[in-house]
């Protein structure tokens, strides 16, 4: 009955990681989930700035190139 258990559980593991992996295969899947983490930590930290900056952003109305000073000059309040 244990085994059974356990088997149900792990198959339902492999199930949602075959999911998660979608197209890739299993070396490029590595790379993908990766970036994934890395860029959803980024936005965690930039959270309780975004809606100024991006109210910033649009007040200024400025071109590309003035935006990494901006962005340093907004995460410094």
């Amino acid at each position: 009955m244990l085994t059974e258990r356990h088997n149900a559980i792990a198959g339902n593991i492999w199930e949602i990681a075959n999911r998660v992996r979608g197209p890739y295969r299993h070396p490029q899947s590595r790379l993908v989930k990766l970036s994934n983490v890395v860029l959803r930590r980024l936005d965690c930290l930039l959270e309780p700035t975004k809606d100024v900056m991006l109210t910033e952003h649009k007040r200024l109305n400025k071109p590309e190139s003035a935006i990494p000073y901006l962005l340093e000059k907004g995460g410094a309040k």
